[in-house]
């Protein structure tokens, strides 16, 4: 028998944001198209959204999950899986545009970033480490780190 809740999380990589941006991009390039400009300049500009554009079509999972002894996540077919007790603290940053950037901090000295994709909805991962007695750092707002 457990004795916490699990806290499970999932995206897919098919986003409203996802498409927003390819739909911006291509109307950007299109629109630079018709003015006579060089063909590099144009070439600079269907660079992100083509890499969109196949996060799109592979539509690669997120996942994360918390149980009693272990935090596991991954994207895809990469997974990393890091045990509580190798934890020293877990730092939360908030950034300016709003998203969170999770950071673990291993007793060994070590770093390990969450992917953005990764982080769960935030009242809800607070809770499960608050839970398990894992120390945290919370930021309101950082600019980089």
């Amino acid at each position: 028998m457990s004795k916490f809740r699990p806290l499970n999380y999932s995206r897919s990589a098919r986003t409203r944001t996802a498409y927003i941006a390819l739909g911006a991009s291509i109307l950007l390039w299109f629109a630079l198209g018709t003015v006579q400009t060089h063909w590099v300049i144009l070439a600079l500009f269907i660079i992100p959204p083509s890499l969109v554009a196949w996060d799109l079509m592979k539509n690669d999972t997120a996942h994360f999950h918390m149980d009693d002894t272990h935090l596991t996540y991954g994207i895809g077919r990469e997974e990393d899986r890091v045990a509580f007790d190798q934890i020293e603290i877990l730092r939360l940053n908030r950034r300016l545009d709003f998203s969170w950037r999770v950071t673990m901090r291993l007793k060994d000295g070590t770093r390990l970033r969450l992917p953005p994709p990764c982080v769960p909805p935030m009242d809800e991962f607070e809770r499960a480490l608050e839970e398990r007695d894992i120390a945290v750092d919370r930021i309101l707002f950082a600019f980089a780190g």
